[in-house]
C-alpha cells in the first residue's frame, strides 16, 4: 500500500492561496461599499427632521439668494468666517448649505475661501490669544501634531486633506506651532478643497430631496459614496504625494 505524505498536493495549494485572497478582497471592498451606502441611507432617514430643519433655516436666505444673490452670498461667506474663526463646529453644515443655496461651483468657491480665512482667525487667536490654554488642555494632540510637523508644510496638507483631528482643534492645534500663517492658509485651503466639494455636492442633492424616495435616487447615493469613501481616497492621495 503506497502512503502519500502530502507533499504532492502543496504546489497546488500554494498556488490557489494568490486567488482566494483576491477573492477575499474583492469581496470585502464589495461589502465595504455596500456598508457605506446603507449606513449613509440610514442617517439620512435617520436625520430626516434635521433635513426639513435645515431647509427651514435656510429658506429666508434662499429667497435672497434668488432676488439679490450678491447680498446672499457675502452674508453667508461672513457667517462661515465667524462661525469657523469662534471653532463652533458646525462647519460641515455650511458645506452642505452652500450646496443647497448656491450650486456645486459657487458654493465650493465660497466655502472654500471663506472656511479657510475662518481657520486663519482662528489659526491667529491661538497664537496670540490662547497659546498658554492650548497647550496646556490639549498637551497630547499637540505632541503627535509636533511630531507631524517634521514633514514641514506638507503636514498641514496632510491634516487637512485627511483629518486626524476635528477641523476646528487642528485650527488651534497649529496655532502653537511654527508654521507660518501664509503656509497655514495657502496648505489649508488646498487641502481642504476635496472634502469641500464633496460636502458642497451633497447639499445639492439634499436641497432637491423632497421625499424619502429620493435617497436611493442615484445622484444621492453617489454624493454619500463619496463622503463615505473620502477617508480611503485621501489615504491614496497623501501616499502619492510622498512618493514624489
Amino acid at each position: 500500500m503506497a502512503v502519500h505524505s502530502g507533499t504532492e498536493d502543496l504546489p497546488a495549494v500554494q498556488a490557489e492561496a494568490p486567488a482566494r485572497r483576491r477573492s477575499m478582497a474583492k469581496s470585502l471592498l464589495l461589502a465595504l461599499v455596500v456598508a457605506v451606502v446603507l449606513a449613509g441611507i440610514g442617517l439620512v432617514v435617520w436625520l430626516r427632521p434635521g433635513i426639513d430643519h435645515l431647509k427651514a433655516l435656510i429658506s429666508p436666505l434662499a429667497d435672497v439668494a434668488d432676488a439679490e444673490p450678491f447680498r446672499a452670498a457675502a452674508i453667508f461667506v461672513a457667517a462661515n468666517i465667524i462661525v469657523t474663526a469662534l471653532s463652533l463646529p458646525i462647519e460641515i453644515l455650511f458645506g452642505v448649505a452652500a450646496g443647497a443655496l448656491f450650486g456645486v461651483v459657487e458654493g465650493t468657491i465660497l466655502v472654500s475661501f471663506a472656511s479657510s480665512i475662518g481657520a486663519l482667525l482662528a489659526f491667529l487667536m491661538s497664537r496670540f490669544l490662547l497659546r498658554d490654554f492650548v497647550e496646556h488642555r490639549f498637551r497630547r494632540q499637540l505632541d503627535n501634531v509636533n511630531r507631524g510637523m517634521r514633514d514641514g508644510s506638507f503636514y498641514v496638507f496632510s491634516i487637512r486633506l485627511l483629518p486626524l483631528f476635528p477641523f476646528s482643534l487642528t485650527n488651534l492645534l497649529m496655532g502653537v506651532t511654527d508654521v507660518s500663517p501664509l503656509k497655514f492658509y495657502i496648505f489649508s485651503q488646498l487641502g481642504m478643497l476635496p472634502a469641500t466639494l464633496i460636502y458642497v455636492n451633497a447639499g445639492t442633492q439634499l436641497a432637491q430631496l423632497d421625499s424619502l424616495a429620493g435617497i436611493v435616487s442615484p445622484p444621492m447615493i453617489a454624493a454619500l459614496l463619496l463622503l463615505g469613501l473620502f477617508p480611503w481616497i485621501a489615504k491614496g492621495l497623501i501616499r502619492l504625494f510622498r512618493r514624489h
